[in-house]
């Protein structure tokens, strides 16, 4: 993203730069000058939890790719390691894990203050039903099954960020 800001002397002290709208400043008819700035944006933050080497391995491939900051951790108490010293903007957990599975995730985030907010995303090889209802249950913001493959992931992460966060 870039900007324009533009600098004109200042109608109380010449010597001295002020920023001033470019339409004001045409009207007063002053030199001024425009200086262009590239403004970085954060990427999204996101937390992605599953106990599949493989599936975590190229989901993160894919969200890094979308633009996405991603830590990816397999275990529970990495994900809480993690947590404690990263704020996410948003968190994917897959729904069958052995240490505690993503609906019982998303009821322990929810009843933290720190993550009460934070938009959880179920992701899973269950069906859509199956997920949707879990889902709903639980308080997720969304789901994903992976049987409708992951590509289509990074676009519902965005669309769910400019729809809750942005």
């Amino acid at each position: 993203m870039a900007c324009t800001i533009e600098w004109a002397p200042s109608s109380r002290d010449p010597s001295v730069r002020e920023r001033v709208p470019s339409g004001e400043i045409r009207q007063r008819g002053s030199s001024y000058h425009s200086v262009r700035v590239e403004v970085r944006v954060d990427s999204r933050r996101l937390l992605l939890i599953d106990d599949s080497e493989i599936a975590l391995a190229y989901t993160e491939s894919i969200l890094t790719d979308a633009g996405f900051e991603v830590r990816a951790v397999s275990s529970l108490r990495t994900f809480q390691t993690v947590l404690a010293s990263w704020k996410p903007h948003l968190i994917v957990t897959d729904l069958y894990m052995p240490e505690m599975n993503g609906a019982e995730l998303c009821q322990w985030l929810r009843r933290q203050v720190s993550t009460a907010r934070i938009p959880i995303v179920l992701c899973s090889s269950a069906p859509d039903d199956e997920l949707a209802g879990v889902a709903r249950a639980v308080g997720a913001d969304a789901y994903l099954s992976k049987l409708a493959g992951l590509d289509a992931l990074p676009d519902r992460l965005n669309t769910l960020c400019d729809e809750i966060l942005w």
